[in-house]
């Protein structure tokens, strides 16, 4: 597994969220890192890059409308750390406190309609997440 930094700003994009442009951006952004990784002889025949391989996309987000809905839309699965307390469809989410030893893959499962998590803050989800994944390797 790799871990991935990256960077993906709406002016370069000439999109901003919800708009899906932006996360699709993202998506090809990392695959692009991740086919850099891969080494040459492994790549096909006439391809500058190694064929994208499926990966869990998850986005973190504090506004509802612009991080959740749009996420969703681009087939990625949010995370909520809004501080909003009403918000549509909450009755859907899972709280990040009902994860506990959950693989990640129970909670998004591929092909799935993305599921939201609802976290109070990003620190909290991290140290679930960083936990859960480091268990799986």
């Amino acid at each position: 597994m790799y871990d991935i930094d990256l960077h993906c700003m709406s002016y370069d994009v000439g999109s901003s969220k919800p708009d899906r442009k932006i996360f699709d951006a993202a998506e090809d952004m990392a695959n692009q890192l991740l086919a850099a990784q891969v080494p040459h002889e492994s790549r096909s025949p006439g391809l500058d890059q190694a064929p994208p391989t499926p990966w869990l996309k998850i986005y973190v987000g504090d506004e509802y409308e612009k991080d959740v809905v749009g996420a969703r839309r681009a087939g990625w699965n949010p995370v909520f750390v809004g501080a909003e307390t009403d918000v549509p469809g909450q009755e859907n989410f899972l709280d990040w406190k009902q994860l506990g030893d959950m693989a990640v893959e129970e909670i998004f499962p591929e092909g799935s309609d993305p599921m939201t998590v609802r976290a109070e803050n990003t620190q909290e989800f991290l140290e679930w997440a960083i936990k859960n994944l480091a268990r799986e390797k």
